[in-house]
């Protein structure tokens, strides 16, 4: 049985710069400057994905289940800053925190075996001219069988 409920909890429980995001299948349409940074694990369907990895061990065939998933933070509004100058150093030191709490996470059921993590911009929601500055991180996590 899968272990990807478990995972996305640990994932959301996460605290990065005391930030801990928020899964469910109804996120915010927007986030105003009161709630932000506003940290969100993407909900079912949107920006996760899972593969199976078949191999064939001694004691018989074997698989590995692989997720990849989309954890984001939206920092601030663009339009309250004075550009990258001033933000970088969140940026920055945000990642940093990132990656070291993800270590603490590892557990006996599964393994993070990699995370690329961006700084961008991002518009949310889709198509509502309403810029954040955002690090936009997509982890790989092995369960193990």
């Amino acid at each position: 049985m899968s272990q990807i409920n478990d995972i996305i909890q640990d994932l959301a429980a996460m605290s990065v710069n005391g930030i801990t995001a928020e899964y469910s299948t109804t996120l915010r349409d927007d986030a105003v400057s009161a709630v932000l940074p506003y940290r969100f694990i993407s909900h079912r369907g949107a920006g996760m994905s899972a593969s199976a990895l078949n191999r064939t061990t001694f004691s018989g065939p074997a698989y590995e289940l692989q997720w990849k998933i989309v954890d984001a933070v939206l920092i601030r509004a663009v339009a309250s800053g004075i550009g990258v100058s001033d933000i970088s150093f969140d940026v920055y030191d945000y990642m940093g925190e990132y990656v070291s709490a993800l270590r603490d996470i590892a557990t006996n059921k599964y393994v993070v075996t990699d995370v690329q993590i961006e700084s961008t911009l991002v518009e949310w929601p889709a198509s509502s001219d309403r810029r954040y500055d955002a690090v936009i991180a997509v982890v790989t996590i092995s369960e193990n069988n």
